[in-house]
């Protein structure tokens, strides 16, 4: 299996490869081509391309962790092309393996029913690459494209530029957007800039965006297509298909799927369980070290995050200050629970939250929101639970997400009144660079407390003038399902907080087993992701 590549315009646009869900994975042999560039290392391209580093050096037999610029690895694929198809297999048992709707295979392969007969080769339906740019063949046809990679004909047309469906033997096809459909200009941009970073002619900018001249202003929009898509309705469309029983656009089903689990750029913990409520690893020698490298970290697990298709532009112009709870010497609750099987576990409330806390800033950023987070961590991104009789172990190595604070040698978050308003310095901080942007704090947490009830709580600090942090909460809250609730509590954190709205989320109370198990899984820790994000969006609605 071969691919062709495009070069994206700039690092902003590095779309990870991600895994069609139902699709088996490819044999090792099944590789892509990536010519390294300048700065690239191992962990950017396990990060881009969903996979680990161990799998790129064992596949290109690398024995170092260096790599030079020019020289070619070879990238594992993780979802087949086609399918080779096997004595006394049927279509319906293909279908059911890939996950595709047999009516699909049918068109797809041009069959006239069910029958397999001499067939030697199955097409399959599949997500394109980020960069991959398709040869039309003989007898290929723009409706094919667009089923064989689940992309809407108006998508395919829009992103080449096409104002037909005809094609030509040998054309060349990009299959993912090259570029965003509509960008906002920043301080210092122009249109020439524009039109070379993005390598889009400035005559046909001015065109598409209806300019008599080419002096544009700060925060001004330009269309980047000559086509313009009202994705919000292509999303219903989608949805409406997928309830009909048909995949959903590739770029739905690859939202649903992780960003690289656990990559590290230090080496992890060997332990894979917290063993009591006492342990913890620590890397406590500098704060700036450790912040340099967890800015690093963040650096690439934001442009990951951007370059997934967009969830919506619902938060375009709207900052979120996520506040993972605890960190650095503050573990939060270490609480003791059950594996299921009698065995006692524990569960550290600072680690989960700082997973969930993640997965928000994830998602809002895929609803176009400027998000910051309060404390940062120099190895950590989102993590898988492969066994939730398994526990994150406690790190005490987390740092506040301001320089300024980590040139002290004891600047370790701590849960103190002077480790609480450092949270909310970073707030200030961030919303001094966006001026004029609506803004919420989002403070999270697991509560370990059997007075309060298994339900999600969401916290206000108790303000008679201002109801916006009242109203956040009761937005949040009606997304966290059973027995959740909102209250006011004096809280530090909370009180003559920079945003415009501020609550904290107690997510899970890890005092009930059932939910001591709940934050242990993957799955559900997404969900909170899911409903706290609903809550935002609803709020700025």
């Amino acid at each position: 299996m071969s691919f062709n590549f495009r070069t994206p315009p700039s690092p902003a646009h590095l779309i990870l490869p991600l895994i069609l869900m139902g699709i088996g994975l490819l044999s090792a042999s099944e590789h892509l081509n990536h010519q390294v560039q300048p700065g690239e290392s191992l962990f950017a391209l396990a990060l881009r391309y969903e996979c680990s580093v161990e799998e790129l050096k064992t596949l290109n037999s690398l024995n170092r962790d260096v790599l030079y610029s020019g020289e070619e690895l070879k990238i594992p694929l993780k979802y087949p092309d086609s399918h080779k198809v096997q004595s006394g297999e049927t279509l319906s048992g293909i279908a059911l393996k890939y996950g595709i709707p047999q009516e699909k295979l049918i068109s797809l392969n041009r069959l006239n029913g069910t029958n397999l007969n001499s067939l030697k080769e199955l097409e399959l339906i599949r997500p394109p690459l980020e960069g991959e740019v398709w040869t039309v063949r003989k007898g290929d046809s723009l409706s094919w494209l667009s089923l064989k990679f689940n992309i809407s004909l108006e998508r395919l047309m829009q992103i080449n530029l096409l104002d037909s469906s005809g094609l030509k033997e040998g054309q060349l096809l990009e299959l993912t957007p090259p570029r965003p459909q509509v960008i906002t200009l920043e301080k210092g941009d122009s249109l020439w800039k524009i039109s070379t970073l993005y390598n889009v002619e400035l005559s046909e900018l001015m065109r598409w965006n209806q300019l008599e001249s080419d002096r544009v202003f700060e925060g001004m929009q330009l269309q980047m297509y000559s086509v313009v898509l009202n994705l919000e309705e292509e999303d219903k469309k989608e949805r409406s298909e997928e309830k009909k029983g048909f995949p959903a656009d590739p770029e739905i089903l690859m939202a649903q799927v992780e960003l690289t689990p656990s990559l590290y750029y230090s080496t992890p913990t060997e332990r894979k369980t917290q063993p009591d409520r006492n342990y913890s690893e620590t890397d406590l020698d500098d704060p700036m070290n450790n912040y340099l490298q967890a800015s690093r970290l963040l650096e690439d697990f934001e442009q990951a995050s951007r370059a997934l298709p967009p969830l919506s532009r619902k938060l375009r112009d709207f900052t979120v200050i996520i506040d993972p709870g605890h960190g650095g010497l503050d573990p939060g609750a270490i609480v003791a629970s059950s594996d299921g099987n009698g065995n006692t576990v524990y569960v550290v409330e600072d680690e989960y939250c700082y997973d969930i806390s993640l997965r928000v800033y994830r998602d809002l950023i895929r609803h176009g929101a400027d998000v910051v987070l309060t404390v940062i961590s120099p190895n950590q991104v989102i993590r898988t639970t492969e066994d939730a009789s398994l526990t994150f172990v406690n790190e005490k190595n987390e740092v506040y997400n301001d320089s300024k604070v980590n040139r002290f040698v004891d600047a370790w978050p701590v849960g103190n009144a002077w480790g609480l308003d450092q949270r909310k310095e970073v707030a200030r901080l961030a919303l001094r660079e966006s001026p004029g942007n609506k803004s919420v704090f989002i403070s999270i947490h697991a509560d370990n407390n059997t007075g309060d009830g298994k339900g999600t709580r969401v916290l206000f600090h108790p303000d008679e003038k201002d109801t916006s942090s009242e109203d956040l909460a009761r937005q949040i809250q009606g997304f966290m399902g059973a027995d959740s609730l909102s209250r006011a509590q004096e809280l530090r954190v909370l009180e003559a907080n920079p945003a415009d709205a501020a609550v904290l989320v107690e997510v899970r109370n890890l005092a009930f087993k059932s939910n001591a198990w709940a934050i242990r899984n993957e799955e559900l820790r997404q969900d909170d992701a899911d409903r706290i994000v609903k809550g935002i969006v609803s709020y700025f609605k």
